[in-house]
């Protein structure tokens, strides 16, 4: 005891008042690392998508070539992992990093039942381009039929791999990829970046 409390005299508080705090350069490296992490593979999509999807003042009818997204809902799993709180509410999430006007937005659950693959799939029959954040097909097996089912049936697909990169196994050749490793939020701008900039 005498040694750990001689040990704890040498240094003083971690954090000026003595309570933890985030790093105020934390949140600029985070971004910072996440952008240089992206990788795209490029199938049938270039990104980012036209200037002119992303541009436009007022929103296009549907079929011209407005862009579904397809998300899950990483709120179902902050009850046993962090989730960042800006991720809590997917939908508001998106509509703040994608300017894209007319998007449509359609959330999933985090593995997919038979109902929600359908509902998804029919809404990304009318798009000209999909946009599909899947989270980690290897574990929920609803978003490897998901995927599979878009591979099928989309016209232009973007898959943007969440949690880990081993979905790619699944990817065909005419499917446009883009991966930052993770879930986290700056790893998602990144990805929202390279996609819609």
């Amino acid at each position: 005891m005498i040694r750990i409390e001689a040990l704890r005299g040498r240094h003083g508080p971690r954090f000026s008042n003595g309570r933890p705090q985030a790093d105020p350069a934390g949140e600029k490296l985070a971004r910072t690392v996440a952008q240089r992490a992206v990788q795209v593979t490029t199938g049938r999509v270039n990104l980012p998508l036209p200037a002119t999807k992303t541009q436009q003042r007022v929103p296009l009818p549907l079929g011209e070539d407005v862009p579904l997204i397809l998300f899950p809902r990483l709120s179902e799993m902050s009850q046993t992992i962090m989730v960042e709180p800006d991720l809590l509410h997917e939908r508001e999430f998106l509509e703040n990093h994608v300017s894209c006007p007319g998007k449509r937005i359609h959330l999933l659950p985090l593995n997919p039942g038979a109902e929600d693959i359908q509902r998804a799939a029919n809404r990304a029959a009318t798009a000209d381009t999909t946009v599909f954040f899947c989270y980690d097909a290897h574990l929920q097996p609803g978003n490897r039929r998901l995927l599979e089912r878009l591979q099928k049936t989309t016209r232009r697909l973007v898959l943007v791999l969440l949690r880990d990169p081993y979905d790619r196994s699944w990817v065909k050749r005419s499917t446009t990829v883009v991966t930052a490793f993770g879930y986290r939020q700056a790893q998602l701008e990144a990805c929202l970046e390279t996609i819609f900039s």
